[in-house]
C-alpha cells in the first residue's frame, strides 16, 4: 500500500484517550502511513488546520471558523474529583448522604466548604461561573492551566479539582480509589464541553485520512454516554449506573 503522512492534533488528554483505541486498527489497514500527533490547545490547532499544517484536529468549539469544515463530535461531560477524606473532614456525618445525591450531579454550593483547584481555561471559567451564579466565592487552593496538577493535589487529599470526561478516559481508571467523581451540575443542567472535528474547508482528505476520521467519529460516539462518576466508600471506589 502507498505511504503518506497523517497530521492530527488535539489536547494531550483527548489524544491520550482516543489514540490507544484507534491507532492499531488504522495501522493495520495503512501500515505505511506515518501518524504525526500535535498536542496543543484549540486556539492554536484551528489556524494550523486552516493553513494546512494539520489534516484533522479535535477542538473545543461549536462554531465553524473561516477556512475550516467542522463536524460535531460529542458534548464532553465535566466532573468534579473530590477527595473522600477531605469531604468527611469538612462535612462529617453529612458526607455519606451528600455523596449519594452528588453522583447524579453536584452543585458547587453542595461543596462550598471545600478548597478548590481552579483552572485558567474554559472548563475553569465554567466552574467559576457556577460559583458566580450562586454568589459564592470559592476557596481557592491553587490556580493553574494544567489539569494534571489539580488531579495530583486531589489525589493527595488537598483539594477538589475539575476534570473532563476525556481526561478521565485517558487516565484509564488510574485516579486514586479514595477520590469521588461527580458530574458537575449548573442551573441549566449537567455541564459539558462541545467538541468538534475540524479539517481544511477547501481540501479533500486522502483515503487514509478519511478512514482515520471514520475511526475517530466511531470512537467518540461510543464513549459519549459513558458515565465516569463514582462514589468512594472506605477507601474503595464504586462505579454506579446512576444518570441524571
Amino acid at each position: 500500500q502507498r505511504g503518506g503522512t497523517l497530521r492530527f492534533g488535539g489536547s494531550a488528554a483527548r489524544l491520550n484517550a482516543c489514540m490507544s483505541h484507534i491507532l492499531s486498527q488504522f495501522t493495520s489497514r495503512y501500515p505505511n502511513v506515518e501518524v504525526r500527533l500535535t498536542d496543543a490547545i484549540s486556539a492554536n490547532l484551528e489556524p494550523m488546520v486552516a493553513n494546512g499544517q494539520l489534516d484533522l484536529a479535535i477542538v473545543l468549539s461549536d462554531v465553524e471558523e473561516p477556512g475550516l469544515k467542522a463536524e460535531p463530535l460529542i458534548h464532553e461531560q465535566i466532573y468534579l474529583c473530590v477527595p473522600d477524606d477531605l469531604l468527611k473532614e469538612y462535612y462529617g456525618a453529612e458526607a455519606a448522604a451528600l455523596k449519594e445525591k452528588a453522583i447524579n450531579g453536584v452543585f458547587v454550593q453542595n461543596l462550598e466548604r471545600l478548597p478548590f483547584c481552579m483552572m485558567s481555561n474554559r472548563m475553569g471559567r465554567m466552574l467559576q461561573a457556577c460559583f458566580d451564579e450562586e454568589k459564592i466565592t470559592p476557596r481557592v487552593y491553587s490556580r493553574s492551566t494544567y489539569t494534571r496538577i489539580g488531579i495530583a493535589m486531589c489525589e493527595q487529599g488537598q483539594a477538589v479539582c475539575v476534570v473532563s470526561q476525556m481526561h478521565l478516559l485517558g487516565l484509564h481508571g488510574q485516579i486514586s480509589s479514595n477520590v469521588n467523581i461527580f458530574p458537575l451540575r449548573g442551573r441549566t443542567g449537567l455541564l459539558s464541553l462541545p467538541l468538534s472535528l475540524v479539517q481544511p474547508a477547501d481540501g479533500k482528505l486522502p483515503s487514509f485520512a478519511a478512514f482515520f476520521k471514520e475511526l475517530l467519529m466511531q470512537y467518540f460516539y461510543s464513549v459519549e454516554k459513558e458515565f465516569m462518576g463514582r462514589i468512594s466508600t472506605d477507601g474503595t471506589s464504586e462505579s454506579t449506573a446512576h444518570h441524571a
